[in-house]
């Protein structure tokens, strides 16, 4: 019984040393709207790593595509280009890429989507 009740100790300590703050060392990361200059190096880049990932062939990156992706205002981080990119490698056909993105927005108006 004493040996159970030490792993509980143990277990919990575990528990509270998982919840220490993580802001230790802050990294601070430029949005990616601010890098647009990156934005078709990060996507050719996530093209090949997800074409390999889903066993697909590597499809072109087209200027029309590029053009595409640095109009869009992205809101979010470098993550949100990964999953821009793996989603229209999921709906590419014939090797075309087609980026499902929102229409830029207008001042004064929500977002609307692209279709």
């Amino acid at each position: 019984m004493a040996s159970g009740a030490k792993g509980q100790r143990f277990k919990s300590s575990r528990v509270r040393q998982s919840n220490l703050p993580l802001n230790v060392f802050p990294i601070e990361a430029v949005p990616l709207r601010k890098r647009t200059d990156d934005i078709p190096l990060l996507a050719q880049h996530f093209i090949g790593l997800i074409a390999r990932k889903l066993n697909r062939p590597e499809p072109r990156l087209t200027r029309a595509n590029a053009k595409q992706l640095l109009e869009y205002h992205w809101p979010g981080n470098i993550r949100e280009l990964q999953n821009a990119v793996e989603r229209s490698i999921i709906i590419s056909q014939g090797g075309k890429l087609y980026f499902d993105l929102p229409m830029k927005e207008t001042p004064g108006s929500e977002a609307q989507t692209g279709g």
